[in-house]
């Protein structure tokens, strides 16, 4: 039996369809409801159903949901039952891979024609696995790539852009690597970096813009006396990026430092300060520091240079 899942905000209409299309006749069976887009994509990673109705819901968003699901799981067919009549969003909702696009009120035999055509789908489908389509694997980087934008000061995961796209965080990892060739916190660090040089151009901005690189944005009303070690470092190395000094010396920068603001840290002075004209005067244990961010190295032992 083919599994079916059907989503709607209203549980009446998904209890009528339930019971008034024979399901059995077209050798389907409802395996579960769900009553918002979150609800039901959950529902479909727990039962795995070969047919997927989503009635259109005015405050979710159907269409990243849809892609997030067809690129999930392409061998799922899916039909759209709905009352809002856009055709821009019925485009790309076939676009993406819908097998249906019905408008309500619905005929019967509608309904039974899209099932019908699913159901063969299905059949002729056999047990190879269909090949992903490319454009839903698109449409989803797309719609990760502008939350990470809206969103980057956030302390942001992949599973938040995850659930944000509806997919899984292994899926969503492995469009970004695939579309992007990238991963996701390379991906992240680098849109922080190019919204840092974009503020950079506007020096009214600097405060705000090394609160945000450091994540201090929490602690702008805390006394220094009660920060823990690793917040009190971020918050000196704030302090001493706020004067944009020509020449920066810092002294084991990262050893307290909170390790998810390192590689922060690292690209804003690989990626900003150097290039705009900053000399940088780096005294680290750590070689990989000092061969990225240096032009020259000195090694000192008991005050003596012993290499250069």
């Amino acid at each position: 039996m083919y599994r079916v899942v059907l989503i709607d905000d209203e549980q009446i209409i998904v209890k009528g369809l339930s019971k008034v299309v024979k399901w059995a006749d077209y050798g389907c069976e409802v395996a579960g409801t769900a009553g918002s887009a979150a609800q039901g994509t959950a529902l479909i990673r727990e039962v795995r159903p070969h047919v997927f109705t989503d009635i259109r819901m005015p405050d979710q968003d159907g269409l990243t949901m849809l892609a997030g699901l067809r690129s999930e799981f392409p061998e799922m067919r899916v039909a759209v039952l709905t009352g809002f009549r856009d055709f821009a969003y019925a485009q790309e909702a076939i676009r993406l891979g819908v097998t249906r696009f019905l408008l309500k009120p619905s005929k019967m035999d509608e309904i039974h024609e899209a099932l019908r055509v699913m159901t063969e789908q299905l059949g002729e489908m056999g047990t190879a696995p269909p090949e992903e389509d490319p454009g839903t694997g698109n449409f989803i980087v797309r719609q990760a790539v502008a939350f990470m934008e809206a969103n980057y000061a956030r302390k942001l995961t992949l599973q938040d852009v995850a659930d944000h796209c509806f997919v899984s965080q292994w899926h969503l990892s492995k469009l970004i690597n695939k579309h992007m060739e990238k991963s996701f916190y390379d991906l992240l660090n680098s849109i922080r970096i190019e919204e840092a040089k974009r503020l950079l151009e506007n020096p009214q901005l600097k405060i705000g813009e090394i609160v945000e690189l450091l994540g201090l944005e929490p602690l702008l009303k805390k006394r220094v006396g009660t920060l823990s070690g690793g917040t009190a470092q971020r918050v000196s190395i704030a302090l001493a990026l706020m004067t944009r000094p020509r020449i920066l010396l810092m002294d084991e920068a990262t050893a307290g430092l909170d390790q998810e603001y390192v590689p922060r840290l690292l690209d804003w002075l690989e990626g900003i300060y150097l290039p705009k004209g900053g000399s940088l005067v780096w005294c680290s244990h750590h070689q990989t520091e000092l061969d990225r961010l240096c032009g020259a190295v000195l090694r000192l032992e008991e005050g003596r240079c012993v290499h250069q």
